[in-house]
Protein backbone atom coordinates (compact mmCIF):
# COMPACT_ATOMS: atom_id res chain seq x y z
CA UNK A 1 0.00 0.00 0.00
CA UNK A 2 1.46 3.45 -0.94
CA UNK A 3 2.32 5.71 1.95
CA UNK A 4 0.25 8.95 2.24
CA UNK A 5 0.67 11.87 4.58
CA UNK A 6 -0.89 11.86 8.03
CA UNK A 7 -3.35 14.69 7.31
CA UNK A 8 -5.08 12.88 4.46
CA UNK A 9 -5.38 9.74 6.62
CA UNK A 10 -6.70 11.54 9.70
CA UNK A 11 -10.25 12.86 9.18
CA UNK A 12 -10.01 14.72 12.51
CA UNK A 13 -6.94 16.75 11.57
CA UNK A 14 -7.43 20.56 11.45
CA UNK A 15 -8.08 21.92 7.96
CA UNK A 16 -5.16 23.35 6.03
CA UNK A 17 -5.73 26.83 4.56
CA UNK A 18 -3.68 29.18 2.44
CA UNK A 19 -3.79 31.82 5.20
CA UNK A 20 -0.58 32.19 7.15
CA UNK A 21 -0.86 30.97 10.69
CA UNK A 22 0.95 28.85 13.23
CA UNK A 23 -0.22 25.66 11.50
CA UNK A 24 0.80 26.91 8.05
CA UNK A 25 4.14 28.53 8.77
CA UNK A 26 2.85 32.02 9.64
CA UNK A 27 3.01 33.91 12.89
CA UNK A 28 0.55 35.80 15.06
CA UNK A 29 1.97 39.22 14.07
CA UNK A 30 1.32 38.52 10.40
CA UNK A 31 -2.24 37.46 11.16
CA UNK A 32 -2.78 40.67 13.18
CA UNK A 33 -1.42 42.73 10.26
CA UNK A 34 -3.82 41.02 7.86
CA UNK A 35 -6.78 41.60 10.16
CA UNK A 36 -5.86 45.27 10.60
CA UNK A 37 -5.45 45.74 6.84
CA UNK A 38 -8.77 44.08 6.06
CA UNK A 39 -10.47 46.18 8.75
CA UNK A 40 -9.22 49.44 7.17
CA UNK A 41 -9.19 48.40 3.50
CA UNK A 42 -12.47 50.11 2.54
CA UNK A 43 -11.35 53.32 4.23
CA UNK A 44 -7.97 53.13 2.50
CA UNK A 45 -9.66 52.66 -0.88
CA UNK A 46 -12.00 55.60 -0.23
CA UNK A 47 -9.10 57.91 0.59
CA UNK A 48 -7.24 56.79 -2.53
CA UNK A 49 -10.38 57.51 -4.57
CA UNK A 50 -10.31 61.11 -3.29
CA UNK A 51 -6.88 61.35 -4.90
CA UNK A 52 -8.42 60.16 -8.16
CA UNK A 53 -11.16 62.76 -7.78
CA UNK A 54 -8.45 65.40 -7.36
CA UNK A 55 -6.76 64.19 -10.55
CA UNK A 56 -10.05 64.59 -12.42
CA UNK A 57 -10.57 68.11 -11.09
CA UNK A 58 -7.01 69.00 -12.12
CA UNK A 59 -7.86 67.76 -15.60
CA UNK A 60 -10.83 70.15 -15.57
CA UNK A 61 -8.53 73.05 -14.67
CA UNK A 62 -6.17 72.06 -17.51
CA UNK A 63 -9.10 72.01 -19.95
CA UNK A 64 -10.00 75.51 -18.72
CA UNK A 65 -6.47 76.75 -19.41
CA UNK A 66 -6.32 75.13 -22.86
CA UNK A 67 -9.74 76.58 -23.74
CA UNK A 68 -8.60 80.02 -22.60
CA UNK A 69 -5.41 79.82 -24.65
CA UNK A 70 -7.23 78.60 -27.74
CA UNK A 71 -9.69 81.47 -27.38
CA UNK A 72 -6.82 83.94 -27.43
CA UNK A 73 -5.26 82.74 -30.66
CA UNK A 74 -5.45 85.48 -33.25
CA UNK A 75 -7.06 88.02 -30.90
CA UNK A 76 -5.46 91.42 -30.62
CA UNK A 77 -5.29 92.55 -27.04
CA UNK A 78 -4.72 95.91 -25.46
CA UNK A 79 -2.08 96.02 -22.71
CA UNK A 80 -4.67 96.51 -19.95
CA UNK A 81 -6.53 93.30 -20.82
CA UNK A 82 -3.30 91.31 -20.99
CA UNK A 83 -2.94 91.32 -17.19
CA UNK A 84 -6.47 89.97 -16.76
CA UNK A 85 -5.86 87.22 -19.29
CA UNK A 86 -2.60 86.16 -17.62
CA UNK A 87 -4.41 86.07 -14.27
CA UNK A 88 -7.24 84.06 -15.80
CA UNK A 89 -4.79 81.49 -17.14
CA UNK A 90 -2.35 81.52 -14.22
CA UNK A 91 -4.86 80.76 -11.44
CA UNK A 92 -6.20 77.49 -12.95
CA UNK A 93 -2.65 76.41 -13.79
CA UNK A 94 -1.44 76.88 -10.20
CA UNK A 95 -4.62 75.25 -8.91
CA UNK A 96 -4.15 72.24 -11.22
CA UNK A 97 -0.54 71.72 -10.11
CA UNK A 98 -1.51 71.96 -6.44
CA UNK A 99 -4.43 69.57 -6.82
CA UNK A 100 -2.24 67.07 -8.69
CA UNK A 101 0.29 67.17 -5.83
CA UNK A 102 -2.50 66.63 -3.27
CA UNK A 103 -4.01 63.85 -5.36
CA UNK A 104 -0.68 62.07 -5.55
CA UNK A 105 -0.22 62.41 -1.79
CA UNK A 106 -3.69 60.99 -1.17
CA UNK A 107 -3.14 58.10 -3.56
CA UNK A 108 0.11 57.25 -1.73
CA UNK A 109 -1.41 57.87 1.72
CA UNK A 110 1.20 60.45 2.72
CA UNK A 111 0.62 61.90 6.19
CA UNK A 112 1.48 65.50 5.19
CA UNK A 113 -1.46 65.67 2.77
CA UNK A 114 -4.12 65.72 5.49
CA UNK A 115 -3.87 69.41 6.44
CA UNK A 116 -3.73 70.87 2.88
CA UNK A 117 -6.64 68.63 1.88
CA UNK A 118 -8.69 69.87 4.83
CA UNK A 119 -7.89 73.49 3.91
CA UNK A 120 -8.94 72.91 0.30
CA UNK A 121 -12.11 71.11 1.37
CA UNK A 122 -12.89 74.04 3.69
CA UNK A 123 -13.51 76.09 0.54
CA UNK A 124 -15.68 73.27 -0.79
CA UNK A 125 -18.07 73.71 2.14
CA UNK A 126 -19.34 76.91 0.49
CA UNK A 127 -20.46 75.05 -2.67
CA UNK A 128 -23.87 74.22 -1.20
CA UNK A 129 -25.41 71.57 -1.38
CA UNK A 130 -23.33 69.06 -3.38
CA UNK A 131 -19.91 70.53 -2.60
CA UNK A 132 -20.80 70.72 1.07
CA UNK A 133 -21.77 67.04 1.17
CA UNK A 134 -18.60 66.00 -0.66
CA UNK A 135 -16.42 68.14 1.62
CA UNK A 136 -18.03 66.78 4.79
CA UNK A 137 -17.51 63.20 3.60
CA UNK A 138 -13.86 63.93 2.77
CA UNK A 139 -13.39 65.50 6.21
CA UNK A 140 -14.80 62.33 7.74
CA UNK A 141 -12.54 60.06 5.70
CA UNK A 142 -9.40 62.00 6.57
CA UNK A 143 -10.05 63.02 10.18
CA UNK A 144 -11.84 59.95 11.54
CA UNK A 145 -10.10 57.36 13.70
CA UNK A 146 -9.78 55.01 10.72
CA UNK A 147 -8.43 57.86 8.61
CA UNK A 148 -5.78 58.64 11.21
CA UNK A 149 -4.81 54.97 11.23
CA UNK A 150 -4.60 54.77 7.44
CA UNK A 151 -2.22 57.75 7.35
CA UNK A 152 -0.06 56.46 10.22
CA UNK A 153 3.40 54.93 10.00
CA UNK A 154 2.04 51.80 11.69
CA UNK A 155 -0.42 51.29 8.84
CA UNK A 156 2.35 51.79 6.27
CA UNK A 157 4.21 48.91 7.93
CA UNK A 158 1.02 46.84 7.85
CA UNK A 159 0.71 47.55 4.11
CA UNK A 160 4.33 46.46 3.61
CA UNK A 161 3.58 43.18 5.41
CA UNK A 162 0.38 42.53 3.43
CA UNK A 163 0.99 43.48 -0.21
CA UNK A 164 -1.19 40.58 -1.36
CA UNK A 165 -4.35 42.20 0.07
CA UNK A 166 -5.97 44.37 -2.57
CA UNK A 167 -9.26 46.23 -2.72
CA UNK A 168 -11.56 44.91 -5.42
CA UNK A 169 -13.97 47.36 -7.00
CA UNK A 170 -17.39 45.97 -7.80
CA UNK A 171 -18.37 45.59 -11.47
CA UNK A 172 -21.46 47.69 -10.72
CA UNK A 173 -19.24 50.62 -9.71
CA UNK A 174 -17.24 50.29 -12.94
CA UNK A 175 -20.45 50.22 -15.00
CA UNK A 176 -21.80 53.26 -13.16
CA UNK A 177 -18.52 55.12 -13.72
CA UNK A 178 -18.62 54.20 -17.42
CA UNK A 179 -22.15 55.60 -17.71
CA UNK A 180 -21.06 58.84 -16.06
CA UNK A 181 -18.11 59.20 -18.45
CA UNK A 182 -20.36 58.50 -21.45
CA UNK A 183 -22.87 61.06 -20.18
CA UNK A 184 -20.18 63.72 -19.79
CA UNK A 185 -18.75 62.94 -23.23
CA UNK A 186 -22.24 63.17 -24.76
CA UNK A 187 -22.91 66.49 -23.00
CA UNK A 188 -19.67 67.91 -24.40
CA UNK A 189 -19.80 66.46 -27.93
CA UNK A 190 -23.49 66.57 -28.89
CA UNK A 191 -23.81 70.41 -28.80
CA UNK A 192 -20.85 70.70 -31.18
CA UNK A 193 -22.61 68.64 -33.85
CA UNK A 194 -26.03 70.29 -33.55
Amino acid sequence: MPQTDAVSQNPYAPPITDLPGPMNGGDAAHIDAELARRKHLNHEASIRSIGLLYYLSAAGAVVSVVTGISGLVGVEMNPEAFGYVVGYLLFPTILAVGVIILGRGLRRLKRWVRIPTCILQGFGLFAFPVGTLISVSIFYLILSKKGQMVFSEEYRQIMDQTPHIKYRTSIIVWLFLGLIVLGIAAAVLIPQFV
